[in-house]
């Protein structure tokens, strides 16, 4: 069964529209537009694509589960020290992992600790 709850609208407001999940249709449109993409915010240009490309071919398994990329689950790029924590587009910044890995991982470091 499916839980309806209150829109939080795009802008934190409450549109008063029900929703199954976070947000209606259309606030999340709103939001989606507002927020920008990847490459809008400046931090996955043509240098970041690069690199990674250039550290997959170096190191072409994930360096978590020691897997090689298969098309259900590709090798990515990810910061070591993110974006938010001061990390920058140089390639000892940019470790390989498998998509898996890359999106259990979100802001922590291999160990397992949260990135300072």
């Amino acid at each position: 069964m499916t839980v309806m709850r209150v829109c939080s609208g795009y802008t934190g407001h409450p549109c008063g529209k029900l929703a199954r999940g976070r947000r209606c249709s259309e606030c999340q449109r709103q939001y989606e537009q507002a927020r920008g993409s990847r490459r809008v915010l400046g931090h996955y240009d043509s240098t970041w694509r690069k690199l990674v490309a250039q550290a997959i071919r170096e190191h072409p398994w994930c360096e978590v589960c020691k897997t090689g990329g298969t098309s259900d689950n590709p090798l990515t790029g990810d910061h070591r020290t993110p974006w938010s924590k001061g990390g920058r587009n140089v390639r000892s910044n940019v470790e390989v992992l498998c998509r898996g890995c890359n999106s259990r991982k979100g802001a922590r470091s291999l160990t397992g600790a949260a990135v300072e």
